[in-house]
Parts: structure tokens; C-alpha cells; sequence
């Protein structure tokens, strides 16, 4: 009986040993990572993120082929924004010569007049790469008609002159756009081994960047 109780007694002192162990290293071990709320890699899903408090929106788009607006980008914000830059890559153009119009609008297919870039031509079958940023445009409209403006329409100034605001803004909801100024990209030909309606489309992507005010 009385080794019965000894043994008893060093199995629970050998726990205890054990117990004590375990604990002391989970007092010395390093804090776990805890760290919450990282993006993993560098890629933000979704046309709008924040950024020190700041409303943004960036979106890319594949250029249209089907529709005389080539592209389009309604402002996700129910407020006004202001437009931080706009920009077409075209990697292969139509047959035949076009113009394109960068404008705002209330419908995904209209165009705003004076637009922010007016008539910018594209060679039939090449590439062109046609970037609008803010205060790049200073004529206002009705300028006169000349090589980037053929027919005087002109193109919106940066600044309103008499205040010195900014010209550049979108309203809620509103459309930026990318349209043809021309048709001849619905018609096709045989020179480029097609044919039929919008037989050579436009190729190439386009940006948007907004800051919501």
C-alpha cells in the first residue's frame, strides 16, 4: 500500500515537471502574426478603392467593336467627381481613316460638346496611343477651325477663366465616353481578308481615372 502511494505521488510530481515546462515556454515563445487586414500581392479588385480617406475610381476596358461608342465608364460615385485622366491604346485600327471624341455625357452613348479631346484622328489599320490629362486642353469653344479642330468645334478649356476653377468635373452618375467621330468603321472591305459590318474593328483598351470631391 505504501509503494502503491509513493508511486502515485512521483507520477504527480513527474506532471508537475512537465506542466511547469510547458508553461514557461509558452511564456517565452514569440507573439504569433496577428496582423489583419493586408492585401495579398498587388492587385485591388473592383473600379473603386480608398486611399488616405479618398474616393477613387480606376477602371480598363477592351475598346468596343460593335457600337460607335467605343467605350464607356459611368462615374460609380452619386457625386460629383473630378476626371484625373483618360487614355486610349488602340493596337490595330479599322479600315479607313477615323476620328475619335473623348467627352462626358448623361447616357453611356452620347457626346458632350465641347469634349475633352475632339477629333483625334486614327489612320486606317494602325495604332495610336491618345492620352487627355488635366489643363492639356486650352482652346474653348468655337475656336477656330485649324488642324486638330477642322471644323471650330473646339475642345473644353482646364480653367474657367473668370474663377479659376477646374472644368474637369463629372456629375453623379454621369458617362465618360469614347466615341467615333466618324461611320467608316461600319463598313468593311476585302483588303483585310473580311467583310461585312465593322469588318476591321478597333482593337486596343481604354482607362479611366475619377477622384470622388
Amino acid at each position: 500500500m505504501l509503494f502503491s502511494i509513493k508511486g502515485i505521488l512521483g507520477a504527480m510530481a513527474a506532471l508537475l515537471v512537465v506542466i511547469s515546462g510547458l508553461v514557461a515556454s509558452y511564456k517565452t515563445a514569440p507573439p504569433a502574426d496577428i496582423s489583419l487586414g493586408a492585401i495579398p500581392g498587388n492587385e485591388v479588385n473592383g473600379d473603386t478603392f480608398i486611399i488616405g480617406g479618398l474616393d477613387l475610381a480606376k477602371n480598363e476596358q477592351a475598346l468596343t467593336a460593335t457600337s460607335s461608342a467605343l467605350c464607356a465608364f459611368q462615374n460609380p460615385f452619386a457625386a460629383t467627381t473630378t476626371i484625373q485622366g483618360v487614355s486610349i491604346q488602340v493596337t490595330r485600327g479599322v479600315l479607313g481613316a477615323n476620328t475619335l471624341d473623348i467627352s462626358t455625357s448623361s447616357t453611356r452613348v452620347g457626346s458632350s460638346t465641347p469634349a475633352l479631346v475632339f477629333a483625334r484622328s486614327v489612320a486606317s489599320l494602325s495604332a495610336a496611343s491618345i492620352v487627355w490629362q488635366p489643363n492639356s486642353a486650352t482652346s474653348t469653344p468655337g475656336a477656330t477651325a485649324g488642324q486638330n479642330d477642322p471644323i471650330g468645334r473646339g475642345v473644353l478649356s482646364g480653367i474657367v477663366q473668370a474663377t479659376g476653377e477646374s472644368n474637369y468635373v463629372l456629375g453623379p452618375n454621369a458617362w465618360l465616353t469614347v466615341r467615333l467621330a466618324t461611320s467608316s468603321a461600319e463598313t468593311g472591305g476585302s483588303s483585310d481578308g473580311v467583310s461585312g459590318s465593322f469588318a476591321s474593328p478597333f482593337q486596343g483598351s481604354c482607362t479611366f481615372e475619377l477622384k470622388k470631391l
